[in-house]
């Protein structure tokens, strides 16, 4: 007879915790630490195994529900191209009312991503500027800048792949696309007019002299400036963006000393 040590070490004692103690008829108890129990494993002939629970994964949703806005497609866009500040009557950037194709693509550092002609008209679109140059007769008549949630082809739907980008530009008092109307404060307008959205969810329109603001609701019911529509003025107007010459002290004839 085999007399046990009373004495064992921890880690002794730990091993024999874990291991498996032989008893009469080939039957074994297995003890295991208390912590989370792991699945039993079902063995070949055990009908009274229980089936291993399936791991849980993630499930990504149907392409139905899949969201179609531009603003909840996942895409980060950046502002893309040269700085444009909106100038009524004058243009955008160095883009100038009376410039040929050739110079609107030099001027934007990139050619058109569209090409087309409507009604006696030539548009030059750019889809990641999100701007549209219109030429009659190859000179620059009017510029159609665009917001988000517009799609580029008509009738395509929103998507990422037909969505215009972030235009880069702004007006000389930092109003932009996107902003409430409060914010946007370009004066007083010749007349305002409420419209249903068409190609694009606009809702109001404000005129003034060679300028359209248009004002589209978003999905979230928010009403924000969603396009710009600049023409070419029937008559000369004054640059808002050209140097101006400094003024000089008139000379005054200093009086006679008596």
């Amino acid at each position: 007879m085999k007399v046990v040590p009373l004495f064992l070490s921890s880690l002794a004692l730990a091993s024999a915790v874990a291991c498996s103690v032989k008893i009469p008829k080939n039957k074994t108890v297995v003890t295991t630490p208390t912590t989370k129990a792991a699945s039993p494993i079902a063995m070949p002939g055990d009908a009274t195994q229980p089936e291993a629970a399936p791991a849980a994964t993630a499930t990504a949703p149907s392409p139905s529900a899949a969201p179609s806005v531009v603003k909840e497609d996942s895409v980060f866009r950046v502002p893309v191209g040269p700085a444009l500040l909106i100038s009524p009557g004058e243009g955008v950037g160095p883009v100038r009312f009376g410039a040929k194709l050739s110079t609107i693509q030099r001027l934007m550092e990139a050619d058109c991503t569209e090409l087309t002609e409507d009604k006696g008209m030539q548009w030059c679109r750019y889809q990641p500027h999100a701007v549209d140059f219109g030429l009659k007769n190859d000179k620059l008549v009017t510029i159609h800048v665009h917001g988000s949630e517009r799609e580029f082809t008509p009738g395509k739907g929103l998507g990422v792949d037909n969505a215009y980008g972030v235009f880069r530009g702004a007006f000389l008092n930092k109003a932009q696309l996107g902003m409430y109307p409060k914010f946007v404060d370009q004066g007083k307008p010749l007349r305002v007019q409420k419209v249903e959205p068409g190609r694009f969810p606009t809702v109001e329109k404000h005129y003034y002299e060679n300028m359209v603001l248009e004002y589209d609701k978003l999905k979230n019911g928010n009403v924000v400036l969603g396009g710009v529509v600049l023409t070419k003025p029937t008559k000369p107007v004054k640059s808002t963006t050209a140097p101006q010459k400094p003024k000089t002290a008139k000379k005054r004839n200093p009086k006679p000393l008596h």
